[in-house]
């Protein structure tokens, strides 16, 4: 068996929980130096088992942790085994979610997973913006938030959307994957007071002047909506908003009410039409 491991065998008289963990971190640390690539078969469970002087059922716990980090497949028959894989970013992303959000509990953590979600879309805005991305994605999100009539899971939902479609519009794979990551995440805490009109209106003012500053390839003045969106929301964690008394009388504004002289526009239409 050719020699790729960087470290040796596992310590005699170890535990074989320790054992496991030991073959887990040896293989994983393989993997992620190159030596073994995407595509390489590792060797067999033999020489495996010879190697770090273990009982099978011992590799094959290691090589099960493995595969559901998504870095292993096995494969049965004629030459079948274990197999270096290329994780999904999707999956990858669902991982990270799942541990940010069982590793954060109770306020604190709510307002650092917004901080770092808002922080990571700044990344993700200033790339989009340098690149002019396309933003029709965007569009179309802002397009559904102007409905004041849908119900609340169904706005935070097209935000939610929004915030992944801006990651991908970064252009980078890693800080699109992390961002994803983070926002499910974030929306896995559970239920969240309802936002009225009013609050939507001033999440959407924010988000026109994000497109708008990718749009036109103006990254500080996408810092500058996101910068405006963390206070925002920062202060409607301390402090949930409610619906005025009379606010059922004022008119909710339009998307054009809340462009900025002289941002560009998100559309082509008159004003007047």
């Amino acid at each position: 068996m050719s020699e790729k491991y960087s470290t040796g065998p596992a310590t005699a008289g170890a535990k074989p929980t320790d054992r496991v963990s030991t073959i887990a971190r040896v293989l994983e640390h393989n993997i992620q130096t190159g030596h073994y690539q995407p595509g390489d078969r590792l060797p067999s469970e033999a020489d495996l088992c010879r190697h770090f002087d273990v009982s099978r059922p011992t590799l094959r716990e290691a090589l099960g942790r493995l595969s559901a980090m998504g870095l292993l497949q096995s494969r049965r028959g004629a030459g079948g085994g274990a197999f270096v894989t290329r994780p999904d970013p999707q999956e990858l992303s669902a991982r990270i979610a799942t541990q940010i959000a069982l590793g954060t509990d109770g306020p604190d953590q709510a307002l650092e997973m917004m901080e770092a979600r808002v922080q990571l879309l700044a990344g993700c805005a200033r790339l989009a913006a340098q690149r002019r991305a396309p933003i029709d994605d965007l569009r179309a999100e802002i397009d559904r938030q102007s409905d004041f009539s849908v119900d609340d899971a169904a706005f935070r939902a097209s935000c939610r959307r929004m915030y992944h479609a801006l990651s991908m519009a970064s252009g980078n794979t890693v800080l699109a994957a992390l961002t994803r990551a983070l926002i499910e995440a974030e929306a896995a805490r559970g239920p969240v007071p309802p936002s009225p009109t009013r609050a939507r209106a001033r999440f959407l003012s924010f988000h026109v002047r994000l497109a708008n500053a990718i749009a036109a390839g103006r990254a500080e003045e996408s810092d500058s909506a996101l910068t405006d969106l963390l206070a925002y929301e920062m202060e409607s964690l301390r402090q949930p908003a409610t619906e005025d008394s009379d606010f059922g009388a004022e008119r909710p504004p339009r998307m054009r009410d809340m462009r900025i002289p002289p941002v560009q526009r998100l559309d082509e239409t008159d004003p007047g039409t």
